[in-house]
């Protein structure tokens, strides 16, 4: 199989070297090849997909994975338009190997004079193998697709709770959706508990789907969520609304923020919280490397200091970068005496001079301080 970098891809015959008519030649008899075998509608949908792959293989000089990751979509939309239409898959096998005698034969007519004989016998390899893989694509949409069809909607439903937490192809969670009774086009909202598991109950209502764990759920967007507080019974977080088919994404981010609040460095006792509400703390623990990067620029001097001062100082920068408020107004909110405040703000000046008063500067600090407390934090216990 040639990949990029190949050192026998530069003998292959550049695109603009190849006869568009010689490679129309071809293509026509590879879909007269294929129609002969597969008439009406979706005979031609075969054989123009398998053009369109052949064309591929050619315009990318022979480099298999490349044409296969222009194609691929088209050949498993091929499979499953195939297993919807006719439950027999021998229409496609037979058309793959239909396809692939008439480009073997036809590729001298091709190429023949743009390259010698090795060169000719690696292409006639590439391209065996690259007609064997959309081949396989092919089949293994339209098994999946078969498969799907012949389940009942219990079933469907059962498949679906294991793949839409933690992802699959669309299409197939779209299938599901559908022969489930669900609808795959409305949105819908992770919800993650934080500690204790989510009611049975809720299994039972109408478009939601519950792990096995009973610890996430999707739910439909429609829902009045800040009103069922009490269906969630234990205290939750919101994710981002999605459909049914990218919700993995959005369950995996809201997990992330339930972990937040039950290692509980960031305290809230809201029975409902939005993990809109914890995005900073999110994407200071998405990049770990990068954050410590952070904390080593600008808070070296302060890891020097003992943990309850550290702790101490930091509270109060963090408080000060963020609400963007006077010493005076932070110290109240929080219950500090005002003179302890302007003492801790006068060490940290001294400890981070101009850094306090640069827009940059402050925003890299947020995210170090962040993560640095958090990291403060578990040396304490």
């Amino acid at each position: 199989m040639s990949n990029p970098g190949d050192p026998h891809l530069t003998n292959y015959p550049e695109p603009s070297h190849v006869s568009r008519d010689r490679l129309n030649l071809l293509c026509g008899r590879v879909s007269q090849s294929v129609l002969g075998s597969a008439s009406g509608g979706t005979g031609t949908l075969i054989a123009s997909t398998i053009k369109t792959a052949v064309e591929a293989f050619v315009l990318a000089r022979g480099d298999v994975r490349c044409a296969i990751g222009q194609v691929a979509p088209a050949i498993e939309e091929l499979g499953i338009r195939e297993a919807h239409r006719h439950p027999d898959p021998s229409r496609i096998d037979r058309s793959f190997n239909l396809a692939s005698v008439a480009v073997q034969r036809g590729l001298p007519l091709v190429v023949g004079d743009l390259v010698n004989k090795d060169c000719l016998l690696r292409l006639r390899q590439d391209l065996a193998a690259y007609l064997m893989n959309l081949h396989q694509l092919a089949r293994a949409a339209f098994d999946r697709t078969t498969r799907m069809a012949a389940m009942s909607p219990e079933t469907c439903l059962a498949n679906l709770r294991a793949i839409a937490f933690r992802g699959a192809p669309p299409r197939d969670v779209d299938e599901m959706a559908s022969i489930a009774g669900l609808d795959p086009d409305i949105k819908y909202v992770p919800v993650v508990a934080v500690r204790s598991a989510l009611p049975g109950s809720l299994r039972r209502q109408p478009n939601t789907l519950v792990d096995k764990d009973g610890m996430q759920a999707l739910v439909p967007d429609a829902w009045d969520l800040d009103s069922m507080a009490q269906v969630f019974q234990t205290q939750v977080v919101l994710g981002p609304a999605s459909t049914l088919n990218k919700a993995h994404q959005g369950v995996v981010l809201t997990g992330s923020a339930a972990t937040i609040l039950r290692d509980g460095s960031v305290p809230d006792e809201r029975a409902v919280v939005p993990s809109t509400d914890l995005l900073a703390e999110l994407l200071v623990r998405g990049n770990p490397l990068l954050a410590e990067l952070l904390v080593t620029k600008h808070l070296q001097s302060m890891e020097l200091l003992p943990l309850k001062r550290r702790m101490a100082l930091s509270e109060l920068l963090l408080l000060s970068l963020e609400r963007g408020l006077p010493v005076n107004r932070v110290a109240r909110d929080i219950g500090l005496p005002s003179q302890t405040a302007h003492n801790r703000m006068k060490a940290l000046r001294e400890i981070l001079g101009e850094k306090l008063d640069n827009p940059d500067e402050r925003l890299e600090l947020m995210v170090a301080v962040r993560y640095a407390r958090h990291r403060w934090a578990l040396e304490s216990d």
